[in-house]
């Protein structure tokens, strides 16, 4: 709950010493003689929330709110005043549970405000009391006097303070902001309007230019529509040459692989003629081997003959099935010629359909244009009429709305004219003596500039000085420090390098360890690779972290096996090596390292940053394994907690899980290399001891920059001290010189704002009777252009040519859908011919060729294999007859022989004519060829032209494209004069400038009706908001009044209808008494009256604080009792605190101050129930 909790009040007023008053929840009293000082507890709030007005704070000027001394005399130099509110439930929108308002006023009128402790500004103070409803503005401070004020409102008067209760200005404000808007639509739309009816006389020439254009491309289209039918009846006709050469070809191609084949079976039979000779020569050479020959070939001869009967059956068979499959595909072929036929038919009647409907079509096409023409020609007349009435209307508005103006501004002229000359008089005296102020004002700070000039550039001189001896003096002391850390680096080191050295002798055999890599290499070892550091190499960077991780095993030795380790051993107790290591290749087993975590700081795998030739690549997972390298420290101890082991750059080692860790390489390691001469040492010795006197003789010169240092830095704060001073008084002028600058200029704009007004009036008012004037010819010469007839005979001409046109539109319409109908059916009909009946008609075709090929193969097998059976039998039979007469054969062999030879030379004879004729096959078929590649020359050629018409493939040619072609043609020479290649883009633009204005004026009109309704709005939701609190209110002081008086009251509306331009009544009844309106009440009614008035506006608006300032001083016991009552109660739900000279409500309080004054100073005591009084102190 949000309550004032503490004031504190110190030389504000008659509260010279620090009081403090700790409030609580609950009704508070404070009492005291009258002049104790008791209003001046709220005046302290009022003032520490921001109050300002003298006379809210009952004081002349602010500078009377400081004690004024009193008795003693001692006048107070600063009034500070701090409102504490409790603020556990957040209700101030600051996050503490107490928020302190201080404010303190200075002598000079300054004030300076507080919000728990931090300076704000004013205007946040106020911004912060009006949104949690704290404000001294508000309702719930009532002070002496207001109860008698608000009871003397007059109706429009009490209406006026519910309106600044409700907060209805910004409706007001809102509204006037749409009037203007409105007011600047208006004047866009009209000019909208009149450009409108310029640019569409524009667009129709454009438009007749563009249809032109379009005409000429579309002829253009159809030209080469109608060129590329051409062509694809070219490439049909070259197309069926080529089918025809190709079947030709084909043919031939077969004819000459019959004559091979009949080739091949000749040369086989003269060759089995010629081995049967030699057969039959040697059978008589060798009689028994020759019979028991002839045994075998009868058996095999045998075996033939019953496998090709098989062969023969087999296929018969087939042949009978083939028959009845060609007797079904035979029917089927048949019927679909007959519907072949019936289509083809169907599609040239819906051709010839189509081209007379079409030309129908063109001739109402014709006649749609003629009407157009005739319409867009009256269109045109009709619109150029309606545009110079629209506009002719459209100025008579604009002339009607300018006479209007000139007469209310003419009514309001003189005196506006009256009131800026009293103000222009006024600002001017004013200005004058600013003028002679801010003169003075600017030659006090003109001098303090000169000083202060001055004195900076002392302190800048002094600054310079002070800075380049402090800049020697830190390079000095940088180079002491410098040559004090070499030193003592330079003697550890020399220290270190001396123990190192001596440590390194003793601890590695170096020289053994070179004797035994030297021996092997000479071949004596096998298998030896060499040194770990001459096989391994990496970047300078990396050389820390891989000598950490490696250690001594950078001097290891590397064999290839087992064996080379054992035959090193012994090398090495031949050659004395004491102390080394080896590595064992074949050893190590290599592991594939899982992908790295991918975080911030780790750079890889140590490995991944070490090269080694790919034959030794094992020896990194030995030395490194899996070691990862990080950035630094910190990185490196989070992946060692997660498990892994890392090294840093710097070549710190951290085992996984913190296991273990290693500082970096051991220098001992490399001491041999990296110290030993002792000559080095010698002279570093030498140079140390020069760097120790140069050190001693910077450092004496150290300590006299010291002492100068400290004269200047001294100088200087005394300067700088001079220059604060000025400083200070120049920021305090600088602020009466912007104060009165600014109040200077801004009078001075005001000034000549003023004058420029004046001289603008007058010249106005000259000319404001000349323009009425001009304004009423205008309006009677537009008039006559309103009132013409001319109009109406243009419509009526319109009305008939549309309706032609629509008749006509109606007739194109019905042939057009007709023509789609057509060829609707001409697409199915075509689709049906070749998508279904061609292509069934084709592969049924196709299938009936194929199985009479398969028939005639089967029969051809049939004979040839009939053929070979009969051979086969008459060669068992041959055979047959052989073996019974093989005695005669030796008898007969001479005869024999020679017809063995009659037969060959007659097959040589036969094969000598069928290469003749393969000869002629071949050279046909070549001349087939030739012939087919022109004609496919051709076809490109033409499909290349085709291409150009925006084609790829054939289209189907109709009947009379030719004539249509020539036609097309004509039309196309006839449009070329009237081109302009220019005008559809010129359209474009023109109406795409129509088409964006013709929208700005739908969005200016449908701006204009949203602001309408913008007004219209913000009137309803004023009115609702007004009725609102109204109804509310009137309900509260309903219940209020009954409860004070046991009477009615209520609040009635001067004017139902017009809220805003009437008052408000405060109706009254008492007891026994007729109601009456507040203002005709008595004294003692009237005050109750109001005070119920005042409750009942506080319970609409409520505030968690309230302050009642003697509200009860007018009331009766009885009344006293009841608003004692009242205010008890609503105690509970917020604080009140009221100043009261009544017992009876100092009784209700749940604590009491009493104020008392002692020598010209207020005191305050302090009482609660059941406490004893206390006298407050700070």
């Amino acid at each position: 709950m949000l309550y004032i909790k503490k004031v504190e009040a110190e030389g504000f007023k008659t509260f010279n010493r620090k009081v403090t008053l700790n409030f609580q929840p609950g009704l508070i009293a404070i009492t005291g003689l009258n002049g104790s000082g008791k209003s001046n507890i709220f005046d302290a709030i009022l003032f520490a929330l921001g109050e300002s007005s003298p006379k809210t704070l009952r004081v002349t000027s602010l500078k009377n709110l400081l004690f004024d001394g009193g008795v003693s005399g001692e006048k107070a130099s600063k009034a500070i005043v701090s409102v504490q509110f409790n603020n556990t439930g957040r209700e101030i929108p600051i996050d503490a549970d107490t928020v302190t308002f201080t404010r303190e006023l200075r002598e000079d009128g300054e004030s300076i405000f507080k919000i728990n402790g931090r300076h704000v500004s004013k205007q946040m103070v106020i911004n912060l009391t009006q949104l949690c409803l704290i404000s001294p503005e508000a309702f719930n401070v009532i002070l002496q006097g207001m109860i008698n004020r608000i009871a003397e409102l007059r109706p429009d008067e009490r209406r006026r303070l519910l309106e600044s209760l409700v907060g209805v200005a910004q409706f007001d404000e809102k509204k006037a902001e749409a009037l203007k808007n409105l007011e600047e639509a208006t004047h866009k739309l009209e000019i909208a309007f009149a450009r409108i009816g310029e640019i569409r006389n524009v667009l129709r020439k454009n438009e007749e230019a563009r249809n032109i254009l379009l005409r000429y491309r579309h002829i253009e289209e159809e030209i080469r529509h109608l060129n590329a039918m051409k062509v694809s009846r070219n490439i049909s006709l070259l197309n069926q040459q080529i089918s025809s050469l190709n079947s030709s070809l084909e043919e031939e191609r077969g004819l000459l692989k019959k004559r091979m084949h009949d080739k091949t079976v000749l040369e086989a039979e003269i060759e089995a003629l010629k081995n049967q000779r030699e057969q039959f020569l040697s059978s008589i050479s060798d009689p028994s081997k020759t019979f028991v020959n002839y045994e075998m070939e009868l058996a095999s001869t045998y075996s033939k003959i019953q496998e090709t009967s098989s062969q023969i059956k087999s296929l018969e068979e087939r042949n009978l099935e083939i028959e009845q499959d060609l007797s079904t595909l035979t029917t089927m072929l048949s019927g679909l010629e007959v519907e072949k036929a019936n289509l083809s038919q169907n599609l040239e009647r819906l051709k010839n359909e189509v081209k007379l409907k079409e030309t129908e079509r063109q001739s109402i096409l014709q006649k749609i244009k003629n009407v157009t023409a005739e319409m867009n020609e009256v269109n045109k007349r009709l619109s150029r009429i309606k545009s110079q009435k629209l506009k002719a209307d459209s100025k008579v508005k604009k002339i009607d709305i300018l006479l209007e103006r000139c007469r209310a501004k003419k009514e309001k002229i003189v005196p506006l004219h009256t009131r800026l000359s009293y103000k222009f008089k006024l600002l001017e005296s004013k200005q004058n003596s600013f003028s002679t102020v801010l003169n003075e004002l600017k030659q006090s700070l003109s001098n303090l500039d000169n000083l202060l000039q001055t004195e900076s550039t002392e302190v800048v001189s002094l600054s310079k000085s002070y800075e380049e001896i402090e800049k020697r003096r830190r390079a000095m002391l940088d180079a002491i420090k410098s040559s004090i850390e070499t030193l003592e680096k330079v003697e550890s080191s020399i220290v270190k390098a001396e123990a190192v050295q001596r440590m390194a002798e003793e601890l590695l055999d170096i020289e053994g360890l070179e004797r035994l890599v030297s021996f092997a290499k000479t071949g004596a070892v096998e298998g030896c690779v060499g040194l770990v550091k001459e096989l391994i190499s990496f970047e300078e960077k990396y050389a820390k972290p891989v000598k950490s991780v490696c250690g001594l095993w950078l001097n290891a030795i590397v064999v290839r096996d087992r064996d080379s380790l054992n035959k090193l051993i012994d090398a090495a107790q031949r050659v004395g090596a004491k102390h080394f290591n080896m590595i064992t290749l074949s050893e190590i087993k290599p592991r594939q390292l899982p992908p790295p975590p991918q975080e911030p700081g780790i750079l890889g795998y140590l490995s991944n940053f070490v090269n080694v030739n790919g034959e030794y690549d094992v020896l990194k997972s030995f030395l490194f394994q899996d070691t990862l390298l990080v950035e630094d420290a910190s990185v490196a101890l989070k992946c060692s907690s997660e498990g892994f082991k890392c090294v840093t750059l710097d070549g710190a080692v951290y085992e996984a899980y913190g296991s273990g860790y290693t500082s970096g390489f051991p220098e001992i390691l490399e001491a041999v290399s990296s110290y030993g001469v002792d000559e080095y040492y010698s002279e570093l010795k030498t140079v140390i001891s020069n760097l120790k006197r140069i050190v001693e003789r910077r450092q004496a010169d150290l300590e006299k920059l010291n002492e100068k240092s400290k004269t200047l830095l001294e100088k200087k704060a005394e300067v700088s001290k001079n220059l604060g001073q000025v400083h200070g008084e120049i920021e305090s002028l600088i602020k009466f010189v912007k104060k009165y600058s600014e109040t200077y200029s801004s009078n001075q704009l005001k000034l000549n704002s003023l004058r420029d007004k004046l001289i603008k009036i007058e010249l106005y008012l000259k000319r404001m009777e000349e323009r009425i004037n001009l304004l009423n010819l205008k309006r009677e010469a537009l008039m006559k252009i309103i009132q013409s007839e001319e109009e109406n005979v243009e419509a009526h001409k319109l009305i008939e040519l549309n309706n032609t046109l629509n008749s006509l539109n109606s007739q194109y319409q019905s042939l057009t859908n007709v023509i789609n109908e057509i060829n609707i059916s001409l697409m199915q009909t075509k689709g049906r011919l070749e998508n279904d009946v061609m292509v069934s008609y084709n592969n049924t075709r196709k299938s009936i060729e194929k199985l009479k090929a398969e028939y005639e193969s089967n029969k051809s097998k049939i004979e040839e294999v009939r053929k070979i059976l009969a051979e086969l039998k008459e060669k068992y039979e041959t055979l047959k007859a052989k073996e019974e007469e093989f005695h005669q054969a030796s008898i007969n062999m001479q005869k024999t022989l020679s017809d063995y030879d009659t037969k060959i030379n007659e097959k040589i004879a036969q094969l000598n004519s069928l290469n003749d004729m393969i000869g002629r096959s071949t050279i046909r078929i070549n001349q087939l060829t030739g012939r087919i590649e022109n004609l496919r020359e051709k076809l490109d050629s033409e499909y290349n032209t085709l291409r150009l018409y925006g084609h790829t493939s054939p289209i189907e040619y109709a009947e009379g494209s030719e004539e249509l072609l020539i036609m097309l043609q004509q039309e196309l020479d006839e449009v070329k004069p009237m081109l302009n290649f220019l005008a559809e883009k010129d359209y474009e633009s023109v109406l795409e400038g129509y088409k964006n204005l013709s929208l700005r004026s739908n969005q200016l009109e449908e701006e204009r009706e949203s602001i309408i309704a913008l007004i219209e709005e913000i009137d309803n939701q004023k009115k609702k908001v007004f009725m609102d609190a109204f109804e509310k209110i009137d309900r509260s002081l309903r219940s209020i009044f009954k409860d004070l008086t046991d009477g009615e009251a209520w609040l009635e509306l001067e004017n139902p209808e017009e809220i805003f331009s009437g008052g408000i009544y405060l109706m009254a009844s008492f007891p026994g008494k007729r109601p009456k309106e507040s203002l005709m009440l008595s004294g003692g009614e009237k005050t109750i009256t109001t005070v119920a008035f005042i409750l009942a506006m506080q319970s609409a608006y409520k505030s968690p604080f309230y302050l009642f300032d003697e509200v009860d001083a007018h009331l009766d016991q009885l009344n006293l009792e009841r608003l004692t009552k009242i205010l008890k109660e609503r105690s509970k739900e917020a604080q009140i605190i009221i100043i009261t000279l009544k017992d009876l409500t100092l009784s209700k309080a749940d604590k009491i101050f009493g104020v008392y004054q002692r020598g010209g100073s207020a005191n305050i005591v302090e009482y609660s129930p059941g406490v004893a009084v206390r006298e407050v102190k700070a």
